[in-house]
């Protein structure tokens, strides 16, 4: 039986958390976003139109009324009977803390890229809802940043720099660093 893992991904946008995340999901992790938390509780507060700028203030305001880890602590909440989950999204050290705290199995990694390379990325990516200058880059970057990323980034057990490197050695890095063979992992996913 493998060990129980609660992952957690931090990082500025276009390092390739999604990239990551996916690997995870394809062996059997089940996907718990703090972000879809603060979606959620924008619907509930009545908005309609979930634009980005809507979204940190409705997650800002939250996390002032009910305390930093508000949003953790639903995401955790959710997964109690998860024996390995991952938890997209974390942007504030308050969550970071919560998990630390209430979670004996969470593992926080980060990854990272330059600014050059994640800007390459978004721009070539062409997602829904991403940035499509460099300035618009750079104000969605700052943004992240003033909630808390860089922070949250210092205080994870294992930093990934995704640069220069394929999505197999990013992978096999959050596997080696998680403590959890890849092979074992499939081998377990394609049982079940």
């Amino acid at each position: 039986m493998e060990k129980e893992v609660h992952l957690g991904v931090t990082g500025p946008f276009g390092a390739g958390k999604t990239a990551a995340i996916n690997a995870l999901e394809e062996v059997g992790f089940t996907y718990h976003s703090l972000s879809d938390e603060v979606r959620k509780e924008a619907r509930a507060q009545g908005h309609t139109e979930l634009e980005r700028d809507i979204l940190i203030n409705v997650g800002n305001n939250t996390r002032r009324e009910y305390g930093q880890m508000v949003f953790a602590q639903r995401v955790l909440d959710s997964a109690k009977d998860d024996d390995k989950a991952i938890f997209d999204g974390i942007r504030a050290v308050g969550e970071v803390n919560y998990f630390k705290e209430n979670d004996p199995n969470f593992i926080l990694i980060a990854i990272t890229a330059s600014e050059e390379t994640r800007y390459n990325r978004i721009l070539s990516r062409g997602r829904a809802g991403d940035p499509k200058t460099l300035d618009e880059i750079a104000i969605k970057d700052r943004k992240d940043r003033g909630i808390g990323i860089d922070e949250c980034v210092k205080m994870a057990h294992h930093v990934i720099v995704n640069e220069g490197i394929t999505i197999e050695q990013l992978t096999g890095k959050l596997f080696e660093y998680i403590g959890i063979e890849r092979q074992k992992v499939c081998e377990v996913a394609n049982i079940m």
